[in-house]
């Protein structure tokens, strides 16, 4: 037999377990998507607060324009099976000038990235949305570099297929 203080006990117990929130989990199928060579096609930050005042600012970029404005090539990430990436920042004569790589995992619809080389940093988050040869992230970041992470951040990358 149960008394009633083992039985408000239990009670607690199922009620602190039926409220918690459930682990967001590691995405399998949208971590298989995205193995592969990848390259930016746009880019898009709207800088709130630009400069510490009440400013807004957007840059704004995409394929026909990407090299014009950014002064280097589409950047290439790729995704590697064991939670590993490597990206290639080149310059318009091909010349290899920034090469970060580090971790990533995805949870929910979060993709989680933390460069390791040449420096560990801090993580980036971003929700991901993959759609055939597409992958859409979207987050918050700090892009103008006010100290504050208040700028809306969206980039397009396109998988690359290997022939």
């Amino acid at each position: 037999m149960v008394s009633k203080k083992d039985c408000g006990f239990l009670i607690l117990i199922v009620f602190l377990f039926s409220c918690t929130t459930p682990e967001i989990v590691e995405n399998k199928a949208l971590e298989k998507q995205l193995l592969g060579e990848w390259r930016s096609s746009s880019l898009k930050l709207t800088m709130n607060t630009f400069n510490n005042k009440d400013t807004t600012r957007v840059f704004e970029v995409n394929e026909n324009n990407w090299e014009k404005k950014m002064n280097i090539r589409p950047i290439k990430t790729i995704y590697f099976g064991d939670g590993t990436y490597y990206t290639e920042h080149r310059n318009l004569h091909d010349s290899l000038i920034y090469d970060p790589a580090g971790s990533w995992k995805i949870l929910g619809d979060t993709i989680i990235l933390r460069d390791t080389i040449p420096n560990k940093g801090l993580p980036y988050k971003y929700k991901i949305v993959i759609n055939n040869d597409h992958v859409e992230f979207t987050g918050i970041e700090d892009c103008d570099n006010d100290g504050k992470a208040d700028d809306n951040y969206y980039g397009v990358q396109r998988k690359i297929k290997r022939r």
